[in-house]
């Protein structure tokens, strides 16, 4: 059974069900020229990206759509008032929203890397320690979580109770996957990188310089922690 994407773009349920949108393909431009408008947070960022990548599936670039710019809550209310054709969102919105839309698209996003964990700089510096030691909960919970922490009832309770959601949409959200280690793909970052310089939204030249801000010796050290005290 493939796994549920957190980020799939979607359409109305009336709109699928009468066959007009059931596929990435169908937001092509129309015979006469006609632009399907796709919601998308804003311009820039992964939302963008991840249309870009379900367009790719179908042959299609940004180019053949009409963006619409709407954070992500909104999403439903304009698919429902045809103020857009789909729209790209993010859980838990298309679980709460699953009786009233349609995922067209649901593995496009698999193994991009789209998060991180920042330190302030100068704070960074000052409390080397206190770093390396949180780096590590928040790894030994990751792999916690992933060692099947959300079917641990107790866990559960504590994630609906900081999340606000309730337990029977957490059991049904689509969840993203993170490598137990804390590592990140470089490849995944430089194609993001790529597409965004093709797309003329960079404002600086040549290729980020990701080692300048990547402290691989905070991973290590807080890797090596969980190591020796596991």
């Amino acid at each position: 059974m493939a796994l549920k994407s957190p980020v799939p773009l979607i359409v109305s349920q009336e709109r699928f069900d009468s066959g007009e949108l059931t596929s990435v393909a169908d937001l092509a431009p129309g015979e006469d020229g006609t632009l399907k408008k796709v919601g998308i947070p804003g311009p820039g960022g992964f939302g963008e990206y991840s249309i870009a990548l379900a367009l790719e599936t179908a042959g299609l670039t940004m180019a053949d759509i009409e963006p619409v710019f709407l954070g992500p809550p909104d999403t439903l209310a304009a698919l429902q008032n045809g103020g857009i054709d789909a729209g790209w969102t993010i859980e838990p919105f298309p679980t709460l929203w699953e009786a009233e839309t349609e995922s067209i698209s649901n593995d496009h996003a698999r193994g991009v890397e789209l998060g991180f964990v920042a330190f302030n700089r100068d704070w960074l510096e000052a409390n080397r320690d206190a770093a390396i030691l949180f780096t590590a909960a928040y790894l030994k919970a990751s792999q916690e979580l992933e060692a099947g922490g959300f079917s641990d009832p107790e866990i559960k309770d504590i994630i609906s109770q900081y999340t606000e959601l309730p337990i029977e949409t957490l059991d049904a959200i689509g969840k993203t996957i993170r490598s137990a280690d804390g590592s990140f793909d470089e490849t995944s970052v430089r194609a993001q990188e790529a597409y965004f310089r093709d797309a003329g939204q960079l404002t600086y030249e040549g290729d980020a310089d990701i080692e300048s801000v990547y402290s691989r010796d905070i991973l290590e050290a807080a890797n090596a922690y969980l190591e020796a005290n596991s």
